[in-house]
């Protein structure tokens, strides 16, 4: 009999089988899932190689990114003019890169020394990574001082938005961070986590409203149309 999970609109059938992995490979703590334009199924997790590709029936298609292991978190599939990227984060080693469909490293970004946040004690943990039309990045600070950092799509550093603490525009672990455009003008969402809220900026990091209705533990985005 098949397991069947979720209600209404969002019901679905468990398949534990699915992901035929090779032996050599055990999947670790598996952060993100992502799809490209061809169908194929990637997933991000934290044994190496980190990133798996699979074709749609759960065929094992390829590997890479053991450069990632332990730290593998966040991931984000985004589509450019010249293609589709990878964007993820690395929690052990406190950086966020960019990576081609085959794990060729494009760019990487490490603690923003330039913010005057970090030092010795102050350790830079990036959790997400999203990305506006315009090319700009967000980096999520989740796990280490509570910032989403702003950078240029060729990652030079522009601001930050948050800083920990209770108040509206104040962060306490910002898990996860999305670009929203499907309202016309796109739109900043943070999963303020341990303040059980999503907060809501313009792409200039000023905040535009709190969602905290019915709030647990908000860790990361999906967007549905």
């Amino acid at each position: 009999m098949a397991h069947i999970v979720g209600n209404g609109a969002f019901t679905y059938e468990m398949n534990a089988n699915w992901a035929k992995l090779p032996g050599h490979i055990k999947f670790g703590y598996t952060h993100g899932v992502e799809v490209d334009a061809e169908g194929y199924v990637y997933i991000f997790h934290t044994n190496a190689p980190c990133v798996v590709k699979f074709d749609a029936d759960g065929n094992y298609v390829d590997s890479f990114g053991a450069e990632f292991e332990g730290g593998a978190h966040g991931f984000l599939l985004h589509t450019e003019a010249d293609g589709q990227y990878f964007y993820v984060t690395d929690t052990q080693r406190g950086l966020a890169a960019k990576l081609t469909l085959k794990g060729e490293k494009v760019l990487e970004i490490g603690t923003p020394a330039e913010s005057g946040l970090y030092d010795a004690e102050r350790k830079f943990i990036p959790t997400d990574v999203a990305v506006a039309p315009n090319g700009d990045i967000y980096i999520a600070d989740g796990y280490g001082q509570n910032w989403v950092h702003r950078y240029t799509a060729k990652g030079e550093y522009i601001a930050s938005i948050g800083g920990f603490g209770h108040e509206p525009g104040k962060l306490r672990c910002p898990h996860g961070v999305s670009v929203d455009t499907r309202r016309g003008e796109p739109e900043l969402y943070v999963a303020d986590r341990a303040n059980h809220r999503i907060q809501v900026f313009s792409q200039e990091g000023k905040l535009r409203r709190i969602i905290d209705e019915n709030m647990d533990l908000p860790c990361n985005f999906f967007f549905r149309g």
